[in-house]
């Protein structure tokens, strides 16, 4: 027969394994839970840091363009890519046009692109993809009358929509504002590889199994399209002026000219909004802009490329940018944290400043993975696919 103290032993022993038992339990839940706060504590000091270093690429991107103006898109690529700040790095990108000749990164000239508050209904024609009720419902959008075009819309139209609103009649203030315009979809303006999430891929390469389309609809109208190419008032001129037989002299500013394009950095897509300009005069251009050793303002290499034409389009170009606009990617050293936001920078003033700036973060890495990879692996940023010159614009 067991004794009492025996019994009294064992259960004594059941009881202190129980308890052991369950003290290393919860030992392990707190270690678990240890584990994912200091993990998140990790991911939110790499966000931080990651928000720090591109505020750190905007005051970069505001300093060289105030030292160098036009002459940035000559600078070696490698100026704008993995750019060292503390432990991490930023990037400045450029969008994908289909030209191998264009660098990846750098700045974009505003003045390269088509300002839809000056476009003609011609030029807004030209564009990839584009159609007549489109084009109009553009122009009525922004003109300051309510009366419709052919083809076009007013308010009779957006009053009658589910969510009704009234029609501008007043010029665009941003991009996204086009999205408000009748039959301006997101595939058409990002591009049909738009994916189901609203994210931006203006990769012309990329499928997501639904879309195998023309290269140039793959890109979008985005990326085309701008609404801040403004060149600065010139100084005063005297006008004399005759007024019961005295004369004297008025001053007279003249004002900014918006709407140039850029015959220097406009891509083709651009280059072919000039008016009466055939696909064969755009090849001429972009041969002879690659082969010409161009200088900034200087736009008499293109008379000889456009010959006869020359004189009919001078009212539409510049050689001349004072608007820049640049995706900065900005990413923590381990590879844990990235911020991305696009800026426009005003450069008529010095020193220069933002004038625009939106928040892309949540539209996900826009590189390639390799970059956060390498990162991730302590191995430091990767080697530009494409060491190019900004000059091979």
């Amino acid at each position: 027969m067991t004794s009492p103290i025996l019994r009294r032993r064992g259960s004594i022993l059941i009881v202190t394994m129980c308890i052991l038992f369950l003290l290393a339990g919860m030992v392990l839940v707190f270690c678990r839970s240890m584990r994912v706060e200091m993990v998140a504590s990790a991911n939110q000091v790499a966000s931080v840091s990651a928000s720090a270093i591109e505020r750190g690429a905007e005051q970069y991107a505001l300093a060289i363009i105030d030292q160098q103006k036009d002459q940035v898109y000559y600078n070696a690529e490698s100026t704008y890519y993995g750019v060292q700040v503390g432990d991490g790095y930023f990037f400045l990108l450029r969008p994908n046009y289909g030209d191998d000749s264009l660098p990846q990164f750098g700045f974009v000239d505003e003045a390269g692109k088509l300002n839809i508050n000056t476009a003609t209904l011609e030029m807004l024609m030209r564009l990839p993809g584009m159609t007549d009720d489109l084009a109009a419902s553009i122009m009525d959008w922004r003109d300051e009358d309510s009366d419709v075009s052919n083809f076009g819309a007013e308010n009779e139209y957006y009053l009658s929509l589910p969510q009704p609103y009234y029609c501008k009649n007043g010029p665009f203030e941003a991009l996204e504002e086009l999205l408000l315009v009748r039959g301006i979809t997101p595939e058409l303006m990002y591009g049909q590889n738009w994916s189901l999430n609203g994210a931006m891929n203006r990769d012309p390469n990329a499928q997501n199994g639904m879309f195998n389309t023309d290269p140039a609809l793959a890109r979008g109208l985005y990326d085309l399209l701008t609404v801040y190419s403004t060149e600065p008032a010139t100084g005063a001129t005297g006008t004399t002026v005759v007024t019961a037989g005295r004369t004297g002299t008025a001053q007279q500013t003249q004002q900014p000219k918006k709407g140039l394009i850029n015959i220097n950095t406009a891509p083709r897509d651009v280059l072919f909004c000039l008016p009466g300009i055939e696909d064969s005069d755009v090849t001429n251009i972009l041969s002879a802009r690659n082969s010409a050793n161009i200088t900034p303002g200087d736009m008499t290499w293109a008379t000889s490329a456009l010959g006869g034409k020359a004189q009919a389009v001078s009212q539409y170009i510049t050689g001349s940018s004072y608007q820049y606009s640049a995706d900065i990617v900005a990413v923590s050293g381990n590879g844990r944290g990235f911020k991305h936001v696009r800026v426009v920078i005003d450069a008529r003033t010095s020193p220069p400043k933002i004038v625009f700036r939106r928040d892309l973060t949540d539209q996900g890495w826009p590189m390639d993975q390799e970059t956060l990879r390498s990162l991730r692996a302590g191995q430091g940023v990767p080697n530009s696919s494409r060491q190019m010159l900004g000059g091979s614009l």
